[in-house]
Parts: structure tokens; sequence; C-alpha cells
């Protein structure tokens, strides 16, 4: 597999969501343009591109979770959902020039740094046949911490014939109408779906680990 070689960067920041947009646009206020903004997937966003499963929001006031430079206007609920939130990120992305500096598809597999010309050398897995080597003075990581959903490792799973996923990869090809469905875990996410997992289930079973309270 080739490896092409890119004209060295002053600045990578890896990941594109809230994190990434931000430190990007900082950048451009101090007048720095000579950056890049590395994402592994297919477009901006992080969590709230990946995550996509029935009743997905945000648990923090909509007047709140949005930039202090950039207020989030379009304000319809007090939490706002999943689209709305994307659509927020999107604009703010178009409205501040950033797609220049968007290199997507981009999965970091290493990165090393030259002490001798005092630069990272950043190895990126694309999805073309050609991986590409990167140069930056600086690099900036904006991953977050929800990219990797855990799933539990539990006897029998192996052998369970239905369908199984995870609330971050779900798949919308699965119809759940009149099906037995069990969620584990009682989480924000859990808390999010289940209403809307009641409404086309035959029957439901929640499943935790530890009693929470649910007043």
């Amino acid at each position: 597999m080739a490896t092409v070689e890119k004209k060295s960067k002053k600045i990578a920041i890896i990941g594109a969501g809230f994190g990434g947009i931000a430190m990007a646009i900082e950048l451009k206020k101090a007048g720095e343009d000579d950056f890049l903004i590395l994402e592994k997937g297919g477009d901006v966003g992080g969590v709230w591109r990946d995550n996509t499963y029935p009743g997905c929001s945000c648990d923090v006031p909509s007047h709140l979770y949005s930039f202090s430079f950039d207020p989030y206007q379009k304000r319809t609920k007090r939490y706002e959902g999943q689209k709305g939130i994307l659509s927020y990120l999107k604009q703010v992305v178009e409205k501040y020039k950033l797609k220049e500096h968007l290199r997507l598809n981009f999965e970091i597999s290493k990165a090393k740094f030259h002490e001798d010309k005092n630069q990272w050398e950043i190895s990126t897995k694309s999805e073309s046949e050609s991986n590409e080597c990167i140069r930056a003075d600086v690099i900036i990581f904006a991953v977050g911490q929800l990219h990797n959903p855990y799933t539990p490792d539990i006897a029998g799973m192996g052998g369970f014939m239905g369908d199984q996923f995870h609330s971050a990869t779900w798949k919308h090809n699965v119809d759940l109408h009149d099906k037995h469905i069990s969620v584990i875990g009682t989480g924000s996410s859990a808390a999010q779906m289940l209403p809307e997992l009641a409404k086309v289930a035959s029957e439901l079973t929640i499943s935790e680990m530890s009693t929470i309270n649910l007043d």
C-alpha cells in the first residue's frame, strides 16, 4: 500500500465533534489558518453523527448546549434532539468556513514525534488504497470519550439468534414492531429510547446492574 506525503501543517486537530470544531474556530479567530481537522467519520458531529437511536436527544437544556460565541437560535423544545444538534454543528462549520480544513474518513493509526525536525508525523488510515502521512508542529486531540461504545461480555449471548446491537450503532433496518425487546442498562440513552420502544414493542424488558433512582 502506497504512502502519500502531504505538505506540512502547523496544527492538526483530531476529531470534528464539538471540541474539534470549537478549537478550529478559536484558531481562526487568533489569526491561525494553517491547520487540518482529521476526522475518522464521514461527516462532522462526533457522537451526534453516530448516535441515531429512537428518542436520541440532549439531557442539557438546548439554550445551554451550544457554543457561547454562536448560540443555538432555532430552539423548538427544551431538550434538543439528535438531528437538531447535528444540523446546528453543520451550520457552524459552514458559517466559519471550516470545510476547507476538514479531512474526513481519516482514522489515525500512529503519531510519531521527530525531535530532529521538531514535528509530528501522523499516519492515517483512509478509505482509499493509499495511506496519507501528515506532518504537523502541534497535535490537538479532541476525540472525546464516547466514540467507542462498550458491549459487555455476557455469558450465552453468542448463542442468541435474534438481532442484537448497541444503542450507539443502531440498526434502523431491524423492524422492532411487535417484538419482545430487552434493553440492558438504565442510563441516559436508555431513558430516552425506552418511551419510544414501548410504543412498538409487544413486550419490553429492562435489565440493570445496580438500582437507580427513577423519581
